[in-house]
């Protein structure tokens, strides 16, 4: 190497020759001092620093800058990984302390120096001065900016300092790199690689323990309804028609070249990682604004001149050293992106338990005849397994996963996942053990409802020969049973293998249901012991009864034979009385011989020959025709000829007379056949007689015992036969008075008079029930129409199906040629009805309208901006809200309805309702001119959003409609 150069020698005084003149050297330069003491005094003017208090206060500025180099701008002491917001907090805890920190130390200068310049023997430095000019000229301002200058640079110092190292510290934090293993194991045993030039291959792997972490970060189960929704925006569109397909194939060809979407993530973090990066990042920017907004020395020794003066950090955050470290920390945050997103996607083979609803798995197994337990079990046995998967590949609580700067915790998602788990297991452990209660109580059932019918006492032989069916059943039944017996055994085992604990009732019931069929086998050969016994008895005592019976069939056949005796009309009733007695006894007579030969059969006996009975029956039908229809008409032909006509009812007394003769007419015809009844032959004829004697006075009775005859009948009766005729008739109102007075003579008179007031009454009837039918309908007006503080109307329904029924009749009424009399009520109640429709029509359409109209004119904004449209719908308003209080006072439609100017009023409504539609209409066309995206919206939810206006994410709703491929918008305050 070369000899070192020679060192300077040091002189020993600090003092530098000046250059002596002379003439020679021609002109003085006048910047040039001449001399010693014009150099010091050029010296002393320009520099400040002759003065000991400036030095005093310089330094302690100097002093005052270096310790503010040893502040911290950010807190990086990260000694524990932090939630987002916890990360934010402490940073901007520690820039605000830092600002705190600028503004005392800005303060304590302005005091160091306001000491310091006490001290000063000149007036050179006048901190009291007025004169913003005056303080411009003096050697205070120098002094001053200086001070500023030295701080300024301190602020840059410690900038630099700080935000690089703020910028190494997130850089140290982020791994060279991040694997993950194979296999079950990959999140408990992920690797973080740093460098480190001490190891072979350069590079080293930390161990989880020792990793160091920022953000703690919790894995969640993802949104089912967020998923289902991205997927169904993912699905391909419908194809088109064939008039669209065109137009259609260049668009599907862009969307080609386009990278696939990503699936959706069944799971997801606490935070994103854009969160993240934006929470670093801003505490960067926020270091940087802390240097900001401070007051320079100036404007706080001088506050009444300089007002509002900052001090300069000398950097801003455009500075390119600035930019290279935010963007080195930007960096080292989106390295670690692809990481999560490999955690995200490792977790996302459990997706199927993010989706499975514990009740939807049940409803599944269940639903139809429902799966049978082996597959049952064959599912939970599946889902355990899928359980213990899921706790060996999701660490706890307790194994925080390091993922570069970030530990991920996931040990709520593994707990939310077990639970459902575990949930979706216990509940068809529980259908089974359902199952298994139900088939040992079906089982059970049976077996205790075969108990007690093989209690049961029988008391016949019909009773006895179903218990000996019943007990041939029993083999087949048992048989039945024996295989829900056994599978119910199978199920219990099942159960109890897959440690389910079942109540002690459901054990005690199994095994009474496995010992029960070994029980019913002995209860059924005691009651087969027992029905032999009842069988006996039961044959003895049919025997007994069958002799019984063939002496009460003797007395039955002496005593038909003796009504050939009787031939004398005037013991009619006697005769009649006895031969309803007979007729009760053959009937007796009949049941018992159908229950003694059903009987006979059940005992394997021959069956008993009865047919003398049917002999007796025959031999006795015409005494019953004759001697019943005799005392039938000695009884009524009293009552209906001398008693009240009002009693008579037309309708059974023409039965009477008309059978009657029938049936006697057949009765004689026997008779004359057989020897033995002609002596009684006369009685017959003579009660025909009388039957077709009193015939022709059957078209009165029906005639004026019409139910529809009133007054003016019976006058018109009474001016046609002029004879007065009424039941306030002179002798009475009988049949054999009306006879008298001549009635017979004009009996077609009577008919059509009769038949008119038939006629008339159906007619009178039909009105009356018309008015009823209205009584009970009443408007619904129980409950306020939401928060309007009114009614609508409700319940008309009835009221419409109504109206037009009762139109139609009514208007049928009035071309009646019987509506004579009710002529004035048929016009007045079909002039009510029709107002009635016509008003409801016109109120329910106003109703209709008032309903979409007023939650719209509601809005503030709406009336602001159609002041017209709203004064007539608070019109409208105010006379729907006073006919409303008047219709809850009195619901009753078929009068509230009728009430009078009220159609008018609810026309004029509906008048001034349409002029509001068309303005509104036209005012939702100007803003879709203003906006041709509102053309995608309907006027419901055009107006929704215009009636909004202050409140702009009323809009999000809508967003899919006006904006294709937009699905909301974040507004930030």
């Amino acid at each position: 190497l070369p000899p070192p150069p020679p060192s300077v020698e040091v002189p020993y005084l600090a003092v530098k020759v000046l250059p002596s003149w002379d003439e020679s050297m021609g002109p003085p330069d006048p910047n040039i001092p001449h001399g010693y003491a014009q150099a010091f005094e050029w010296f002393c003017q320009a520099s400040l620093r002759v003065r000991p208090e400036v030095c005093m206060a310089l330094a302690a500025t100097r002093g005052m800058c270096l310790d503010l180099l040893q502040e911290r701008v950010f807190d990086v002491n990260f000694s524990q990984p932090m939630r987002q917001q916890e990360f934010i907090e402490k940073e901007e805890a520690a820039v605000m302390r830092l600002k705190g920190r600028l503004g005392m130390w800005v303060n304590t200068i302005r005091s160091r120096i306001t000491q310091a310049l006490q001290t000063a023997t000149v007036k050179w430095f006048n901190t009291n001065e007025t004169s913003l000019e005056s303080y411009r000229a003096s050697k205070l301002r120098p002094l001053l900016v200086c001070a500023r200058l030295m701080m300024s640079n301190a602020f840059l110092l410690l900038g630099e300092d700080n935000l690089a190292s703020y910028a190494s510290v997130i850089e140290g934090l982020v791994p060279k790199r991040c694997e993950f293993p194979e296999g079950n194991l990959a999140l408990k045993d992920v690797r973080n690689i740093i460098d480190d030039p001490k190891s072979e291959n350069g590079e080293r792997v930390l161990e989880p323990i020792f990793k160091q972490t920022l953000f703690r970060v919790e894995l969640h189960l993802g949104d089912l309804m967020a998923i289902e929704a991205e997927l169904a925006a993912q699905a391909p569109p419908p194809s088109d028609d064939k008039d669209k397909k065109k137009k259609k194939d260049d668009k599907k060809k862009e969307e080609e070249n386009k990278p696939p979407p990503e699936p959706p993530m069944y799971f997801e973090l606490s935070s994103k990682p854009d969160d993240f990066l934006n929470a670093v990042v801003s505490s960067f920017d926020k270091g940087i604004s802390a240097f900001q907004d401070v007051h320079s020395v100036e404007s706080v020794l001088l506050p009444h001149l300089i007002r509002d003066d900052h001090l300069d950090p000398n950097f801003t955050r455009t500075d390119p050293w600035v930019r290279v470290l935010r963007d080195r920390i930007a960096e080292a945050c989106k390295a670690q992106e692809p990481w999560l997103k490999g955690v995200l996607k490792f977790v996302d083979q459990f997706k199927d338990l993010v989706k499975m609803d514990p009740q939807q798995v049940l409803a599944t197994v269940a639903q139809g005849d429902g799966k049978s337990p082996k597959e049952v079990r064959k599912l939970i046995e599946d889902l355990q397994q899928r359980q213990s998967d899921l706790m060996e590949c999701m660490p706890d609580e307790k194994e925080p996963i390091p993922v570069g700067f970030y530990r991920i915790e996931t040990g709520v998602a593994r707990a939310q996942l077990c639970e459902k788990l575990e949930s979706t297991v216990q509940l068809l452990l529980k259908h089974l053990a359902d199952q298994l209660d139900r088939d040992i109580h079906t089982a059970t059932g049976t077996f205790s409802d075969m108990f007690e019918k093989l209690k049961t006492e029988v008391n016949n032989i019909e009773e006895c020969s179903d218990m000996r069916d019943y007990l041939k059943s029993i083999p087949g039944e048992l048989g039945k049973l024996k295989g829900g017996v056994q599978e119910a055994m199978d199920l219990t085992d099942l159960v109890e293998d897959l440690r389910y604990v079942l109540p002690a009732e459901t054990l005690d019931a199994r095994w009474e249901m496995f010992g029960a069929s070994g029980n019913v086998k002995a209860k059924a050969a005691k009651c087969e012991e027992y029905l032999d016994g009842r069988h006996k008895e039961f044959l003895d005592k049919q025997i007994g009864d069958q002799k019984a019976f063939d002496e009460r069939l003797d007395a039955l056949e002496q005593v038909i034979e003796n009504f050939g005796q009787h031939q004398d009309i005037n013991e009619v009733r006697e005769v009649a009385d006895k031969v309803k007695q007979t007729n009760d006894e053959i009937k007796a007579c009949q049941d018992l011989v159908r229950e003694f030969n059903s009987r006979e059969i059940l005992f394997d006996r021959d069956q008993t020959d009865y047919s003398n009975l049917g002999t007796m029956i025959k031999t006795f039908e015409p005494y019953s025709n004759l001697w019943k229809t005799a005392g039938d008409w000695v009884n009524n032909k009293e009552a209906w000829l001398d008693g009240s006509f009002d009693d008579i009812d037309p309708r059974y007394c023409e039965g009477e007379v008309t059978g009657g003769i029938r049936l006697l007419f057949k009765t004689i015809r026997t008779m004359k056949e057989d020897e033995d009844l002609k002596n009684i032959v006369g009685i017959a004829e003579q009660i025909k007689t009388e039957l077709e004697e009193f015939k022709p006075y059957l078209p009165l009775v029906t005639g004026l015992r019409n139910e529809g005859m009133r007054e003016r009948h019976w006058q018109q009766i009474s001016e046609k036969c002029s004879v007065t005729v009424g039941p306030e008739m002179d002798g009475g109102f009988t049949l054999k008075r009306l006879i008298d007075v001549g009635l017979l003579d004009y009996v077609n008179e009577v008919a059509e008079v009769g038949d008119r007031a038939g006629k008339e009454f159906t007619l009178e009837k039909t009105l009356n029930k018309m008015k009823e039918d209205w009584e009970p309908l009443l408007f619904d007006l129980s409950e306020k129409y939401r928060k309007t503080n009114t009614y609508i109307l409700k319940g008309d329904g009835e009221a419409m199906v109504l109206l037009d029924e009762h139109i139609v009749t009514t208007q049928a009424m009035m071309f009646s040629t019987f509506k004579g009399p009710f002529e004035q009520d048929i016009d007045d109640w079909n002039a009510r009805l029709m107002r009635v429709s016509e008003t409801l029509e016109e109120w329910l359409k106003c109703q209709k309208s008032w309903m979409y109209l007023e939650p719209i004119f509601s809005s503030d904004d709406i009336m602001r901006q159609l002041p017209t449209e709203g004064k007539r719908f608070k019109h409208v308003d105010a006379t729907w809200r006073q006919e409303m209080v008047k219709t809850r006072d009195n619901p009753k439609i078929i009068d509230i309805c009728a009430t009078e100017g009220l159609l008018e009023k609810w026309r004029e409504c509906n008048v001034l309702l349409d002029m509001v539609q068309k303005g509104l209409e036209d005012y939702l066309e100007t803003k879709r001119n203003g906006f041709a995206r509102f053309y995608f919206l309907s006027n419901d939810e055009l107006l929704e959003i215009l009636s909004q206006t202050k409140d702009p994410t009323r809009v999000q709703p809508f967003l899919s409609k006006v904006f294709e491929a937009m699905s909301k918008v974040t507004f930030n305050p």
